[in-house]
């Protein structure tokens, strides 16, 4: 498939005594970040949840151990099924 988009619209060149170089522009994050603007106390409680979980996990290494090796299980579990049904 081919681009719509001409060449000059997203690479510029810089130009030094060596040469021309491509230089890739900044992508325009205006939309993208008006939507996690709208929602930044989501973020931060999610971000204080992690940290909050981390700190657990630092503490008690034996009840992370055993979280993680069961969160792998499951997601093998599933992958395993997923394999059966597409076999």
């Amino acid at each position: 498939m081919k681009s719509r988009m001409r060449r000059e619209s997203h690479v510029r060149f810089w130009e030094s005594p060596r040469g021309k170089f491509p230089r890739a522009t900044r992508p325009n994050l205006g939309p993208g970040v008006e939507a996690l603007r709208a929602k930044w106390g989501w973020i931060v409680a999610l971000g204080t949840i992690y940290v909050l979980v981390g700190l657990i996990a630092l503490f008690s290494v034996v009840m992370a151990t055993v979280a993680s090796v069961f969160v792998v299980g499951i997601m093998m579990l599933i992958a395993g099924v997923a394999e059966v049904i597409n076999a």
